[in-house]
């Protein structure tokens, strides 16, 4: 019984991990993408990504206070 609950706990790990990993590998891709075509589709492109960044990820004075 606790090998089964050992073996579960540690294919569940691993899944989350690997999700991890390939949301940051998402995410570096994405953020690559803004760097490419005209200096204005970049300049729109970095603009849209720190928009959603400041609204998506928390600032440090809100996880400090």
């Amino acid at each position: 019984m606790k090998m089964e609950i050992i073996k579960r706990l540690t294919e569940y790990l691993s899944k989350r991990q690997e999700e991890a990993r390939q949301l940051e590998r998402d995410y570096q891709r994405a953020y690559q993408r803004c760097f490419e075509g005209t200096p204005e589709q970049v300049a729109l492109r970095l603009g849209a990504w720190d928009y959603v960044h400041r609204t998506t990820r928390p600032s440090i004075e809100r996880r400090c206070f």
